[in-house]
């Protein structure tokens, strides 16, 4: 597996110590992934494959192409959210799980409003429209 890793981050054109930092490792901790002799945990697979679409089976046994669509990566990424605020709020009062509730809403609506704005600026940018 170390090899593909290699690969991948030759072909996103990063540093190992670029690399690192996007999965919070160091430059020492990537060049021992890279040189196989530290074993690439799930945790760090995870990572590199929700930073950067990798397709997990590409990256653990070779197969398939190196990258995943990106709708699919999403989805892995909004369920591995979910989860975490899921495991996160257990140990909240209920008035603080309601507080996260109507921050997440918030910050949703306004990211939903920029979109539109953004879609709204591409539309009148597209001269063919």
């Amino acid at each position: 597996m170390w090899e593909r890793l290699r690969k991948l981050r030759k072909e996103l054109g990063l540093t190992q110590t670029e690399m690192g930092a996007r999965i919070g490792c160091s430059l020492s901790t990537m060049c021992r992934l890279e040189s196989g002799k530290y074993e690439i945990s799930d945790y760090i697979v995870r990572l590199i494959c929700v930073t950067w679409n990798v397709n997990r089976d590409w990256l653990v046994n070779g197969t398939g192409d190196m990258f995943t669509d990106a709708s699919a990566a999403l989805q892995y990424t909004i369920d591995d959210v979910f989860n975490r605020l899921k495991n996160a709020c257990r140990r909240l009062t209920s008035e603080q799980q309601e507080a996260v509730i109507l921050y997440i809403q918030n910050v949703a609506e306004e990211f939903s409003e920029r979109s539109h704005i953004l879609k709204q600026d591409e539309k009148s940018a597209d001269p063919d429209q």
